[in-house]
């Protein structure tokens, strides 16, 4: 026993630098020897490390990558679902009886909470079993799909969003928490690559899916789908989930951390979207009543509850998630440009359907068809890109990503007036191929020098960051949209020229949100340079 602690303190020591191959190769060859107890007692005594000795290989066992298809797979279903509901929204306006202003809450509602839970994951991994977490997920999401498919009025449809939220909320870190923990290091860019698809594809072919869907089925049959699709995935994941870090019985959740960090992300996002409606409203010069003290309100209590959840964080024992995480430069780069390369994304998915149907005149379906040659190209290319960082490092494929990202934004946003369909769908495409080789690098650039006991912190924050960079997309690509519609058919314009204004200026915000995504990009890639 005592031979067998002190293989335990020789490999803690020597994979200290998991970045050094020489050091990660000596500890690899000590733990060959080790009998199966031994080697459990070994993993037990360094639980924090980022690459444990035995994931040095090349090999990506069947278990990991089921793994990896259960949580990728609930998490793909939960934002498709987030999407697909804005092809549904004439629908569902007409079978409740309600506004433009009130269906969108619909998908609002599910970003929310999303955005609410994943400041949790960090004590979910410490606490629960990655089994336990991921059931859990798995059983939100299907009692969510099934109030959706019965729901009587509109207040139940939105009980059941938010349920399907806390699903995703749950799932996504832990998708990411299994990669980072289990994964060979030499697959490390591919397989962060793989998850990542499922964030930068879901969203993407969620108007597609809806729009094929409504086509031939009424809308809550589409939920029967989405209920097997998770219940498919929940049983790959019972099977291939497996623990490779201890849990802490004796965790405690911090209740005032909890409320002011989702507290303070919902107001911020909600008063974020509320103000899309003051600017609009002020636009047309409709009565703004108590909008704008709403607005101001819930961003200001927004910014003091997150000023309050950092105070308590860093002070803290016991922290909800650990801030000082954020003394690592590369990751605070990297945090950063996840809100505006997010930013980028959900404009696009915003603007190129709507542009496409109202400004273009394009049905549902054809819309959700532009973005689709896009949406597959990207999905091919952020796997295939984390293997070229995995070989070659992460300045290729990044600078050439936003460069092309940048370019594709550009483009689109001199010919707005020209655009067909065609070059519509180029324009998306060319995007795509930029954000593909982006946002999934830089991810895993700004976790990968992270200490492995600070992971989840990183990733927590890299997720958080990441919904309040969609909410923060949506709710400026969709203002400036109806501001312009609404100025232009003022003047005269007819209403497909004022979309195309608005159109215009969206892609212009997202060159602004580009051009900012890039500087931080290129401090993130000199950082991670320099601890190398």
């Amino acid at each position: 026993m005592t031979e067998d602690k002190n293989k335990a303190q020789n490999k803690q020591s020597s994979t200290s630098s998991p970045g050094v191959k020489g050091k990660a190769a000596t500890a690899a060859t000590s733990t060959a020897s080790e009998t199966p107890s031994a080697a459990a007692q070994t993993k037990k005594a360094a639980p924090g490390e980022f690459v444990p000795p035995q994931l040095n290989v090349s090999k990506v066992s069947g278990k990991l990558v089921g793994s990896i298809v259960a949580t990728a797979g609930i998490c793909f279903v939960g934002i498709l679902t987030e999407t697909m509901m804005n092809v549904l929204f004439p629908h569902l306006m007409g079978e409740f009886g309600i506004d433009a202003a009130t269906v969108q809450w619909v998908t609002s509602a599910c970003i929310l909470t999303v955005a609410a839970t994943i400041p949790v994951s960090a004590f979910l991994k410490k606490r629960f079993l990655y089994k336990q977490v991921f059931l859990a997920s798995v059983i939100l999401a299907i009692v969510g799909g099934l109030i959706a498919m019965w729901s009587p009025s509109f207040a139940v449809l939105i009980v059941a969003r938010i349920i399907q939220g806390l699903s995703t909320g749950i799932c996504m870190p832990l998708m990411f928490n299994v990669v980072l923990e289990q994964s060979p290091r030499a697959k490390l860019g591919m397989l962060m690559g793989l998850c990542n698809l499922v964030v930068a594809l879901a969203p993407a072919l969620g108007p597609t899916f809806g729009g094929l869907m409504i086509e031939i089925m009424p809308w809550r049959h589409i939920f029967v789908i989405i209920i097997a699709l998770i219940v498919a995935f929940g049983i790959t994941g019972a099977v291939c989930l497996h623990q490779s870090s201890p849990v802490d019985k004796d965790a405690r959740i911090s209740v005032m951390q909890t409320i002011f960090v989702a507290g303070g992300f919902a107001l911020l996002i909600f008063g974020l979207q509320k103000s899309g409606s003051w600017i609009e409203k002020a636009t047309t010069g409709a009565d703004l009543g108590s909008l704008p003290a709403v607005c101001l309100g819930t961003l200001i209590v927004g910014i003091v509850f997150i000023a309050l959840f950092a105070r308590l964080s860093l002070f803290s024992d016991n922290p909800l998630i650990n801030l000082r995480v954020l003394r690592h430069p590369a990751l605070r780069c990297g945090v950063c440009a996840a809100i505006f390369t997010q930013f980028i994304q959900l404009t696009l998915s915003y603007v190129v359907p709507n542009f496409s149907q109202m400004g273009l005149g394009a049905s549902s379906l054809q819309a959700g068809l532009t973005v689709l040659p896009g949406a597959l190209i990207g999905a091919v290319l952020t796997i295939l890109s984390g293997r070229v960082l995995d070989r070659r490092g992460p300045v290729l494929p990044i600078a050439c990503g936003v460069t092309v990202l940048v370019l594709g934004l550009v483009y689109q946003a001199v010919f707005t007036s020209s655009l067909t369909i065609g070059g519509l769908m180029l324009g998306y495409a060319i995007c795509e191929i930029g954000f593909s080789n982006t946002y999934s690098n830089m991810f895993t650039v700004g976790l990968r020098k992270v200490p492995g006991r600070e992971n989840p912190d990183g990733n927590a924050l890299f997720n958080t960051m990441q919904q309040f960079g969609c909410a923060f997309g949506t709710t400026v690509s969709a203002t400036t949209v109806s501001v312009f519609q609404a100025t232009e058919q003022a003047s005269g314009a007819s209403f497909a020229s004022a979309t195309v204004t608005g159109a215009h200026w969206a892609y212009v915000f997202a060159i602004v949100a580009g051009v900012i995504a890039a500087a931080l990009i290129a401090r993130e890639l000199r950082h991670d340079a320099r601890a190398d």
